[in-house]
């Protein structure tokens, strides 16, 4: 299980946005995290809960035992993270990929991004 900081930056328009992203990135060197993800405030409020996306059951019990609780903890992993776990074979990720694309989501890009 990977050791992860979630933060959420919410803004009342583009130019304090950008500020305050330009002060996150900082942060993130400074504590020496090599990669970040952005996601718009649009997504932030919207994720729905994992018992709504109607996964398997092995598929959740694969979830829990890998300590992912929440859609917005399953986002931060890439396809090639799930596949590393001992909990999820293709199929499994397959799954998993469909039913987030089903509600407009998606795993996070196997590049970084900032």
């Amino acid at each position: 299980m990977k050791n992860e900081t979630v933060f959420i930056v919410t803004c009342g328009n583009d130019v304090e946005r950008q500020k305050r992203t330009e002060i996150l990135r900082a942060i993130l060197m400074i504590k020496g995290v090599v990669g970040a993800i952005e996601v718009g405030n649009e997504h932030a409020t919207k994720l729905p809960d994992l018992d709504v996306l109607q996964l398997t059951t092995r598929v959740r019990n694969g979830l829990h035992a890998a300590g992912i609780e929440t859609t917005s903890q399953l986002l931060t992993y890439s396809e090639i993270d799930l596949l590393k776990m001992q909990w999820f074979g293709r199929k499994s990720v397959t799954e998993i990929i469909d039913v987030l694309a089903n509600h407009g989501l998606s795993l996070r890009d196997c590049r970084l991004r900032w």
